[in-house]
C-alpha cells in the first residue's frame, strides 16, 4: 500500500520522458577523496498526461510495455546506400 492506502486501479500508459531531479549526499571515502552518493530523494519534473509516471504520481499501478530496438528505421535506407570503404592501414 502506498501512503494514502492501496492503489486506485491498474492503468496501461506509454513511458515517461519526464526530467528528473535526483540528490546526491557528499562525503570522503578512506583515503580522503570526494565521493558522492546518490539517496532516495528523486523526482520529476511535470511529467506527460498518460504517462508511467504521472499514473504512479496520482495512486494508480502502471503497465508499460517496453522494448530494446532502438532501431532508426528511416535511416536504414539511407545507410544502405552509402559505399563503405574498408581499405586502409591494418
Amino acid at each position: 500500500c502506498q501512503d494514502n492506502g492501496p492503489p486506485r486501479g491498474v492503468r496501461v500508459d506509454r513511458q515517461s520522458v519526464a526530467g528528473i531531479w535526483e540528490t546526491y549526499a557528499a562525503s570522503t571515502d578512506d583515503r580522503g577523496r570526494a565521493c558522492y552518493m546518490l539517496t532516495d530523494e528523486y523526482g520529476f519534473h511535470d511529467p506527460p498526461a498518460n504517462t508511467d509516471v504521472a499514473a504512479l504520481g496520482q495512486g494508480y499501478v502502471s503497465v508499460t510495455p517496453l522494448h530494446v530496438d532502438l532501431t532508426d528505421s528511416d535511416r536504414m535506407a539511407g545507410l544502405k546506400s552509402l559505399r563503405f570503404d574498408l581499405r586502409g592501414p591494418c
